[in-house]
């Protein structure tokens, strides 16, 4: 896991991991693929081993076409 979203570190004290996923979900649904990334990155550094978070980070990079960060980010995640 490596954040993209350099604004996620200035919301982290006012976060909850469970509501930037719930955000984040909303966001895939929408097919807002940046914005979803955007909650994921914030639900990861939150709660770095949350599987839902790390799953959805993966799958929203491949909506957007990044399947190399995609693969590398399930193979760290899978070990």
């Amino acid at each position: 896991y490596a954040p993209h979203a350099e604004s996620t570190s200035r919301h982290i004290e006012n976060a909850d991991p469970s509501s930037s996923l719930s955000k984040g979900l909303k966001l895939y649904t929408e097919k807002k693929y940046e914005l979803a990334i955007e909650m994921f990155d914030m639900a990861l550094e939150l709660a770095p081993n949350d599987e839902r978070a790390l799953f959805f980070w993966g799958i929203t990079q491949i909506e957007l076409g990044n399947r190399a960060d995609a693969l590398k980010h399930f193979q760290q995640y899978h070990g």
